[in-house]
């Protein structure tokens, strides 16, 4: 039963000679067995180079060699990664709290009267975002127009100050809050 286990070495086969890691033969042997067992990976090259050789950090040398076979690079491409967007300099340099935001509209909420609590209506906020330290500041609007986007600024500018950069979507309310804001 234990005479046919094909992990155990025969009293046929001789060890396996040792070799130094970082010597040219033993990377022109690991190439062989690379090349020899059809370009397979790390794994596939070490198993054919210890039939015969064994050498300390084995398994490096083996990705080295799967790494830098050109065949390999040709046949398994390295495929392109998306690159990250630019970041605005608010991202990236430290500033006062809200002193460059970005902000933006979202909804619609369906909302209850506080007197009368059968009628409902719509509701919108708008979120104030710090570019530096990604702190939040949300503001409610009922109504989805440049002058209740105003005032929703006006209540945001009394608590945190004025900012000296905003960005946003190009919204239309918002750009013609932009308007009004650059004729005030």
């Amino acid at each position: 039963m234990g005479d046919n286990n094909p992990l155990q070495q025969s009293s046929d086969d001789p060890p396996p000679k040792l070799l130094p890691t970082n010597h040219s033969y033993t990377r022109l042997l690991m190439d062989e067995a690379h090349t020899e067992g059809g370009h397979g990976g790390r794994d596939t090259t070490l198993a054919r180079f210890r039939h015969a050789y064994w050498t300390p950090q084995g398994t490096k040398l083996a990705k080295s060699v799967k790494t830098n076979c050109r065949l390999c690079k040709i046949r398994d491409p390295q495929l392109l990664t998306q690159e990250m967007g630019k970041l605005p300099k608010g991202r990236l340099t430290p500033a006062l709290p809200f002193s460059q935001i970005v902000l933006d509209l979202f909804g619609p909420f369906l909302v209850r009267g506080e007197v009368q609590k059968c009628t409902t209506g719509k509701a919108w906020g708008v979120i104030f975002t710090d570019l530096a330290s990604r702190a939040v500041h949300i503001e409610a609007v009922f109504d989805y127009d440049t002058s209740s986007f105003i005032l929703a600024l006006r209540r945001f500018t009394n608590m945190r100050g004025w900012p000296s950069v905003i960005h946003s979507d190009p919204g239309s309310q918002l750009t013609h809050a932009e308007k009004e804001l650059k004729m005030l």
